[in-house]
């Protein structure tokens, strides 16, 4: 039967156990139906919780089992429990059902949550800021504490599907979809986790088999604390509404002293979001076997895959570093991965479909920041992009074993496979070994600035810009202290030249230039004269036709710096 009264227990051990949820509810009217305080061991089992006050079930310094209950239709929150800090409390949610409620599905302080088997649905019906399925904060300077999730499943909730203040999450097997921004709460998405409660230690979230679908305006957003991922899955982030859409964000804001946050993702899959696949700034980042696609552009105006940038809001920054092997980025607008400010190594990694965006249309994007940028990739591929294959505005880049081909400029860009421009006073250096860099309309490779040195490499089938009438095998235009050194490189199949210098010194031994518009042209430039320096072993001409490797002046224009 339904009991309409409030049922308050203090400080007395008592379990309460019904036939059946749906036969057996207590009914608080416009209190809580059951309010427990100061109880350690308490079991409910199988029994129906409704209340129209604000909180349904209220557990004060308790350590519970709840198992096979319903709460539902309540005005205020599922759950609500408040804990101490020594002892810690654990409440454990089995087998339960947890739905429209006015307000969270749990609302929890200083006290940890296990949630096993159970759903939590339809939440925030009546309150805008208040719509949380598990909210749990612990204390200034307290232990942390925990939420346990264990083949769970949220949906349909307002702002977020876990919000946790100091406090870790582990989820296993569990699903979190249909999460809505609604009103001004500036947290939400599938999973927020931060340490800004200031609880002692650094929480970590611990994710395996998840997927959060259908959020806004983030799928996971991790800020001070370490986050571990397999076998993760994110989809469909911000799309129904304007806005970001991060599906992964993680933050390092320097605050603990304990160094910087680690982030280890491995078998991660991560579509159609807005904004970016993953933002990293300040963090450390490792990655194996990321997929990230469909990024579109968000309200930062962004769409990149993955940003791996440092933490400028902080004095002094916080410097960002990866590891990325085997991630695959395909199908955004901006850039296909962006590094700022970082240390990067990439390996076997794919950047495939890029479309213009704020960032240009860059598979890879590359600036230094406080003295800090380097790139090392290595056996991948970057393919249909707009600006350029690879951009760097400074730092030093080494590329071995890389495929770069089908740049298509859109309007003025450049349209080249790699460029090197090094933004004014940083210096900037560029190796490249075993490279092949074809099917780009304007450069191979050009360099405005900076120390390139390219080796045992191929560019071949360089078309003309459409606008610009650029189509050159290797550009080095003079900008400070520029300077190109070629050596064991193939180069045919060019529209303009195979080998140009704007001003710029460059060094060639034992090249190939076959079958271009022509081979080697010089122009001056920022008032120095183009040099080319001969070293030997160098071929020109076409078909069974070789010719003397001659520097010609067919008054060409460089791009613009």
């Amino acid at each position: 039967g339904t009991y309409t009264e409030a049922l308050d227990i203090d400080g007395k051990l008592v379990h309460l156990w019904g036939k059946c949820p749906s036969e057996v509810t207590i009914a608080g009217g416009d209190s809580e139906a059951l309010r427990v305080i100061g109880v350690d061991g308490m079991e409910i089992r199988r029994i129906g919780f409704t209340s129209d006050g604000t909180r349904t079930v209220r557990l004060l310094a308790t350590s519970a089992l709840l198992e096979q209950v319903w709460i539902h239709d309540s005005g205020g929150s599922g759950i609500d429990a408040v804990g101490s800090i020594d002892p810690l409390r654990t409440i454990t949610l089995r087998d339960s059902l947890i739905e429209k409620s006015g307000g969270y599905g749990s609302n929890l302080g200083v006290v940890n949550l296990i949630a096993e088997r159970s759903v939590l649905r339809e939440l925030g019906l009546s309150s805008a800021a208040r719509g949380y399925a598990i909210l749990n904060f612990a204390l200034i300077n307290s232990p942390g504490t925990s939420v346990s999730l264990d083949r769970v499943l949220i949906e349909d909730v307002v702002n977020a599907g876990v919000d946790a203040g100091g406090v870790s999450v582990v989820a296993r097997d569990s699903v979190i979809r249909r999460v809505d921004r609604v009103g001004s709460a500036d947290v939400s998405g599938g999973i927020h986790v931060s340490n800004i409660m200031g609880a002692r230690g650094r929480p970590s979230v611990d994710l395996q088999r998840v997927v959060i679908e259908d959020c806004v305006p983030q799928g996971i957003k991790i800020v001070e604390a370490d986050l571990t991922a397999e076998a993760l899955a994110i989809r469909d982030v911000g799309v129904f509404s304007p806005g970001y859409g991060d599906g992964i964000a993680v933050e390092d804001c320097g605050s603990d002293d304990i160094g910087p946050m680690q982030v280890e993702l491995t078998a991660v899959t991560v579509d159609r979001v807005r904004d970016g696949g993953l933002f990293s700034y300040g963090a450390h980042v490792t990655a194996r076997g990321l997929r990230i696609r469909e990024v579109a552009e968000g309200i930062s105006g962004a769409g990149i895959g993955v940003l791996i940038s440092d933490e400028d809001l902080v004095s002094p920054p916080l410097s960002g570093a990866a590891e990325l092997e085997g991630v695959v980025v395909t199908d955004v607008a901006g850039a296909g991965i962006a590094l700022r400010g970082s240390d990067a190594v990439l390996s076997s990694v794919s950047v495939d479909g890029v479309s213009a965006g704020a960032f240009g249309g860059r598979c890879i994007n590359m600036e230094r920041q406080q003295g800090i940028g380097t790139l090392t990739l290595s056996g991948s591929a970057l393919q249909n992009c707009v600006t350029a294959g690879r951009v760097t505005f400074g730092g030093t880049s080494t590329l071995r074993d890389v495929l770069i081909e089908a740049v298509a400029p859109d309007g003025a860009d450049h349209g080249a496979c790699v460029q090197l421009q090094p933004d004014e006073g940083v210096a900037s250096t560029l190796t490249t070994q075993r490279v092949e860099l074809a099917g780009c309309a304007g450069f191979g490779l050009v360099q405005l600035g900076g120390e390139a040195v390219v080796t045992k490499s191929t560019i071949r089938d360089v078309l003309a810009h459409p606008t610009q009438g650029w189509g050159d095998g290797l550009a080095a235009i003079q900008q400070g202290d520029t300077s190109l050194t070629i050596d064991e490189v193939v180069i045919t199949n060019v529209a303009r030249a195979g080998i140009a210098s704007f001003g710029a010194p460059v060094t060639v031994t034992a090249t190939y230039s076959w079958c271009n518009g022509f081979h080697l042209n010089g122009e001056p430039f920022a008032g120095r004269d183009a040099t080319f320096d001969d070293l030997g072993g160098n071929h020109c001409g076409c078909g069974d036709s070789e010719e003397p490797c001659k520097v010609v002046s067919e008054d060409l224009s460089p791009p613009s710096l």
